[in-house]
């Protein structure tokens, strides 16, 4: 963020998304400067390990229940211009562990006069991982 100017538009996100080319034109309409910010809801894939136990794996994921779920709990992914974002105070750095970083951001934001768009999100796909901290 720090190299951005303030009219510049930012995507937050994890390391492990699948992020296709559509989602950028849907984070730019979809986030006005001073206006409203996007948080999109993403499809999180589930281990592959146990959803496909007789060890057949489809080369491409398909957006199902049988392969994933909707992660309405999620705040990570983020499209807002740098403006905003140092307005509510950008992410807490000095949070320790892993979470809550994002959650203390969303709700900033919904605290500002900032309108929040959310809704589910085909062209972002979480890929599952194991989680250390």
């Amino acid at each position: 963020m720090a190299k951005l100017n303030d009219h510049d538009l930012a995507f937050l996100c994890d390391v492990d998304m699948d992020v296709k080319n559509e989602f950028l034109t849907k984070c730019r309409r979809n986030t006005i400067q001073g206006k409203s910010v996007y948080y999109p809801e993403v499809f999180k894939l589930y281990n592959r390990k146990y959803v496909y136990r007789n060890g057949w794996k489809p080369r491409k994921y398909s957006i199902n229940r049988e392969q994933g779920h909707w992660g309405y709990y999620a705040y990570g992914m983020l499209c807002i211009y740098k403006s905003d974002y140092k307005a509510v105070g950008g992410l807490d750095t000095g949070m320790m562990g892993w979470g809550g970083e994002d959650v203390d951001l969303y709700e900033r934001v919904l605290r500002s006069n900032l309108d929040v768009l959310r809704a589910p999100d085909t062209s972002l796909v979480h890929k599952w991982h194991s989680k250390s901290c």
